[in-house]
């Protein structure tokens, strides 16, 4: 600026052609400082906007937290379970929706650890931190409730367009035999197959961590063979206790139960979960693959027992 004020107060002493050309000058030299100026300042907001706004995938929370691409680790498909870089605390009765390119796909609730009951909402999340870990969040949801959108296209196209999906641990109940059921000291036998959807290793437990439950069909009676140890009852766990399930590969276990419980005959729908939490001695990342967390379901509608 000192310069144009120079050339300005020495403008009386020029002829007529020179002081048209300063003038021209001086015009330039304040245009191009304030487009300069002006490029800086959309610029620094362009940049703090930047992570927002370009994100796909959102998660906005009612108290104000927020997930963006910039926040994912990965989303397993088969578990609905959100892996993040931070640890994350939200609030209980948090309202929060689940965005792609700016359209909410569906929205849900944060459930109070005060309450047992599965919220009256398609899709929650739990106040407590999840048993898989604190920088991982399950997206839950309640049947009664359908469709279930939680792997809806425009979220897996959305994640997997940014190398975020992976496609997790799935099984598969291949038979089971039931036998003593209608006297008691029931044997329960079934095959399981376990099956790695992805292109990396991972390690799943040896025994344990396999739940089964039997509902009949009519009078919606349980009956519940658990093989997941209680907190008190947890090993302490290396990586012997695991197995290593090779990327795209399977493995099938014979797993047997005896329960001393009666079953009446009827129809009864059989639901098989593996459920792997956190282990806290053993770090999730193994040089040969990573210890797979979540869970993995199997289902089979109707089975008689006699």
């Amino acid at each position: 600026m000192k310069k144009v004020l120079s050339i300005l107060s020495n403008s009386y002493l020029m002829n007529e052609p020179e002081l048209v050309n300063k003038t021209k000058y001086i015009l330039l030299y304040i245009s191009n400082n304030l487009l300069i100026r002006l490029y800086c300042v959309c610029m620094c907001f362009l940049y703090s906007c930047e992570p927002e706004n370009n994100s796909v995938f959102k998660i906005h929370f009612s108290d104000g937290n927020r997930i963006t691409d910039s926040d994912i680790i990965f989303y397993d498909s088969s578990s609905h379970c959100l892996f993040l870089k931070n640890e994350i605390k939200i609030k209980a009765k948090t309202d929060f929706s689940v965005i792609v390119n700016k359209q909410t796909i569906y929205r849900g609730v944060v459930q109070s650890k005060l309450d047992s009951n599965s919220p009256f909402s398609p899709f929650y999340i739990n106040e407590v931190n999840s048993i898989f870990g604190k920088n991982i969040i399950e997206i839950q949801y309640n049947k009664n409730y359908p469709p279930d959108l939680r792997n809806d296209p425009q979220i897996i196209n959305s994640l997997k367009s940014r190398n975020f999906l992976r496609n997790g641990i799935s099984c598969n109940i291949d038979s089971i035999v039931i036998e003593n059921a209608a006297i008691g000291n029931v044997n329960v036998s079934y095959n399981l197959t376990i099956i790695n959807n992805d292109n990396y290793n991972y390690y799943v437990i040896n025994k344990g961590f396999v739940d089964v439950m039997f509902m009949n069909i009519d009078t919606y009676a349980l009956w519940y063979l658990k093989s997941n140890p209680t907190q008190e009852e947890m090993p302490v766990y290396t990586l012997n206790n695991f197995s290593l399930l090779k990327s795209n590969s399977k493995l099938t276990r014979t797993v047997k139960f005896l329960n001393s419980y009666r079953m009446e005959p009827g129809y009864y729908q059989v639901t098989c979960t593996i459920l792997h939490g956190g282990f806290e001695n053993l770090s999730i990342n193994q040089d040969s693959g990573r210890i797979w967390l979540g869970k993995a379901i199997s289902v089979i509608d109707s089975l008689r027992i006699d």
